[in-house]
């Protein structure tokens, strides 16, 4: 069972990586070469890193969450909208996010977000860890129907036909997979709080998968993209 702790997680990223500050899309996972080597002696942990455009990614083998630390920069271009309290701190946008989740009942569908410390005045945060990142396109192609319910491809047609779903970036068999999950009102909550919340127009192959505790699908990548 993973056992590290948030703080111990942050001690070793405080100890090997370079200024949080100056990490950006490009130079993250050569910034982690040290921790990387470190963990390979077997000196720290086993982990391993990754990045997108808006954060970078530490999972360690030994914990149940992953570490993200949000960028200021987007290829040394600062961020200039990011529709959270920092304006550009993608990390915080999902806090908010998942927040929101709970207060509508439907966080359910999302890997839980928390900010767990600063290391030189950046803040640092900690997400569920999630198991099988998915190909979003996985999702498109799958044919719920022989799977779920004719009551549940009723509701799935139901909510697809929504004025909004184009908003909301699911589509029909989507909906269906998500309903046979959650129900049909927390999906429609979700789809909702997705419009809502403009999260709608980032989704793509590598920002959902299942829990490490069960098969029901989660997103861990929920944050938007605003430019």
């Amino acid at each position: 069972m993973p056992t590290m702790t948030h703080a111990e997680a942050l001690h070793i990223i405080e100890r090997y990586c370079d200024d949080p500050a100056d990490l950006d899309m490009e130079n993250f996972k050569d910034s982690m070469s040290r921790m990387i080597r470190a963990s390979k002696r077997g000196t720290i942990p086993t982990l391993r890193v990754d990045s997108g455009c808006t954060k970078g990614v530490i999972i360690f083998e030994d914990a149940d969450f992953v570490v993200k630390i949000p960028f200021t920069t987007y290829c040394g271009e600062f961020f200039q909208r990011a529709e959270s309290a920092s304006r550009w701190d993608y990390c915080q946008r999902e806090v908010e996010i998942y927040e929101a989740a709970e207060r509508f009942d439907c966080s359910c569908f999302l890997a839980k977000s928390e900010y767990i410390g600063e290391i030189n005045g950046h803040p640092i945060y900690a997400q569920e860890r999630i198991t099988n990142i998915g190909d979003y396109t996985f999702w498109y192609s799958y044919k719920y129907g022989k799977n779920t319910s004719g009551k549940v491809q009723t509701q799935a047609r139901r909510l697809s036909d929504a004025n909004t779903t184009y908003l909301a970036g699911f589509c029909n068999d989507v909906i269906g997979n998500m309903i046979a999950a959650y129900g049909f009102r927390r999906t429609q909550r979700f789809m909702n709080l997705c419009v809502r919340e403009h999260t709608g127009r980032d989704w793509h192959s590598g920002n959902y998968g299942t829990t490490m505790n069960t098969d029901a699908i989660i997103f861990c990548d929920y944050s938007g993209f605003r430019d």
